[in-house]
């Protein structure tokens, strides 16, 4: 397979913060199972387009960053099959459904779009013109997606050594939740708290008193599990924390690519609202008070997660099926 990667231009001067380049690891697995990736220059001999849509606003008018103009047109002409990366937030809820590109056969791209992703989306969806594998991060179980859509999460794991079942067992609280404010994150601790039977280290910390990053791993390790509810469809929470405690989740849409089980991978409990009721801290007590069934749940998960989450699964995921997509199997 020949494959040519573009980014918006100018993507090599923009900082990449706190994330592995995940697009330089996707194209070392394509490298090692024997596919060539191809500069932008070669792309007439290009088997298959990978895209990264991650544009910026490159002025106050709401301009987006451009992309190689030729590599598109080139595109369009060969009906070269196209692998879209979305990591934008198209999140609704449980009672919504938040909009994406493809929306609506492409209609937001199409109607007084004029950024360069955005005209190349509406051409290259049209019948006819180029296959299309999509890879979409935030998508909701709730919402009816094309066959050719697939969700994609940032690989953002922070992995440290499993403590022990005694260690784990004595620890002070029960829960710890540390998070900026959302709607279900603090109905959630509300809940818990006015409940009153579990020991909780719960705030809802706003943006500019941020705790600091060793602070907050420190005092989740001082409970036995950790909740993780919704800001727009989750967080990187289950990325960062599940090799130092259980994750207890709220309820939520959000589709992920490898789900976890409840009381298998982690404990489930409440509404997509975040509201929390007696039996869910019934639920929750049967698991803090039963060290084995506590550490069992914490070793399966913290597997689940090293399973199907690092930069290596992930990569592995999106190469996997890039394959079969160019083979013509999905």
């Amino acid at each position: 397979m020949n494959a040519v990667l573009i980014h918006p231009l100018a993507y090599e001067d923009r900082p990449r913060g706190h994330e592995p380049d995940h697009f330089a690891h996707i194209s070392e697995t394509m490298r090692s199972r024997g596919h060539a990736m191809l500069p932008e220059e070669r792309i007439g001999e290009a088997d298959v387009l990978l895209i990264d849509t991650d544009v910026w606003h490159t002025d106050s008018r709401g301009t987006t960053s451009g992309f190689n103009q030729e590599v598109l047109k080139n595109v369009l002409v060969r009906h070269v099959p196209v692998v879209w990366f979305d990591h934008f937030d198209h999140a609704g809820d449980d009672k919504s459904q938040g909009r994406w590109p493809g929306v609506e056969d492409w209609i937001d791209c199409k109607a007084g779009a004029d950024g360069d992703w955005q005209k190349f989306g509406y051409a290259m969806s049209r019948p006819g013109s180029c296959r299309v594998l999509y890879f979409m991060r935030k998508m909701q179980w709730h919402q009816n997606y094309p066959k050719w859509v697939y969700p994609l999460e940032y690989p953002i794991l922070e992995d440290f050594p499993l403590v022990s079942s005694e260690e784990l067992s004595a620890r002070p609280f029960d829960v710890c939740g540390l998070a900026n404010i959302a709607l279900p994150r603090a109905l959630s601790m509300l809940s818990l708290y006015r409940d009153g039977r579990l020991r909780l280290d719960c705030d809802i910390v706003v943006h500019y008193r941020r705790v600091d990053y060793n602070e907050w791993l420190n005092r989740h390790r001082q409970a036995k599990l950790y909740l993780d509810a919704d800001a727009s469809l989750g967080s990187e929470r289950s990325l960062r924390l599940f090799s130092i405690a259980p994750r207890l989740r709220v309820r939520s849409d959000h589709r992920v690519p490898f789900p976890l089980i409840d009381m298998l991978h982690h404990v489930q409990i409440g509404d997509y609202d975040g509201h929390i009721s007696k039996e869910d801290v019934d639920k929750v007590l049967t698991v803090v008070n039963d060290p084995g069934l506590l550490y069992r749940i914490y070793v399966d998960g913290a597997q689940h997660m090293r399973t199907h989450y690092s930069l290596e699964a992930r990569s592995k995921h999106v190469v996997d099926l890039v394959e079969k997509f160019v083979a013509g199997e999905i």
